[in-house]
């Protein structure tokens, strides 16, 4: 009775931990609000810091279950899923409002969406997979990506004096006057930052999924 017991405590303590506490927030909380946020039209220095507490809270999950010893399977699995959401989500609503090139958000969505196909036929191999180094640098790169971003842009059409409405609906002329302009620049060289993260994100995707799907 008492190993039951045991198992039972070890199985409570498993989920219910500090860290995994950290990673949901980051789902139910932070992504939701980052994405009012965005389609409200708030002020940008409000979004901005909505989104460097979603990158932190990132790194805080993984440093406080080491530093408490408090690590588990579940939060394994949980930690990266909720990146994969909450990046696709905040993705989407910057595509919308025209802070984001819409190829990003389709490239990391379609990728997102097949390796999720593979990984449910094939469970038994993600439950015994860890998380690669590339799946980390992929996921840190467009955690910086994304608020950098928003800013580029957002500097971008303070510079021109227009609104990002505005500055959407303008299309390549807008985009030719704003490589004129350092802001502009900056505006440029995000984009060259997306198209890193494009590539590592299907890179890191053709990875896991061959590691799910060998046999051996």
């Amino acid at each position: 009775m008492s190993s039951i017991h045991e198992r039972e405590r070890a199985g409570a303590r498993d989920w219910a931990t500090i860290p995994n506490a950290i990673t949901v927030a980051r789902l139910v909380l932070f992504m939701p609000l980052i994405t009012w946020l965005i389609l409200s039209d708030a002020p940008v220095g409000w979004t901005l810091g909505a989104l460097v507490l979603f990158g932190a809270t990132d790194w805080i999950d993984g440093f406080t279950a080491r530093r408490l010893d408090q690590t588990s399977r579940l939060g394994e699995i949980l930690d990266p899923l909720a990146d994969r959401v909450g990046i696709v989500v905040i993705l989407a609503a910057l595509t919308i409002v025209g802070y984001m090139p819409w190829y990003v958000v389709a490239a990391i969505l379609v990728c997102d969406v097949v390796l999720g196909a593979i990984g449910l036929g094939r469970m038994d191999r993600v439950r015994a997979g860890r998380v690669a180094m590339i799946g980390k640098v992929r996921t840190a790169a467009v955690m910086v990506a994304i608020p950098a971003r928003l800013l580029a842009v957002a500097a971008d059409d303070a510079a021109r004096g227009v609104t990002r409405a505005q500055a959407a609906a303008g299309g390549a002329a807008e985009c030719a006057t704003a490589c004129c302009t350092a802001s502009g620049a900056a505006v440029v060289a995000t984009d060259v930052l997306l198209a890193v993260c494009v590539v590592l994100h299907v890179v890191t995707a053709v990875f896991y999924a061959v590691r799910y799907l060998r046999r051996h």
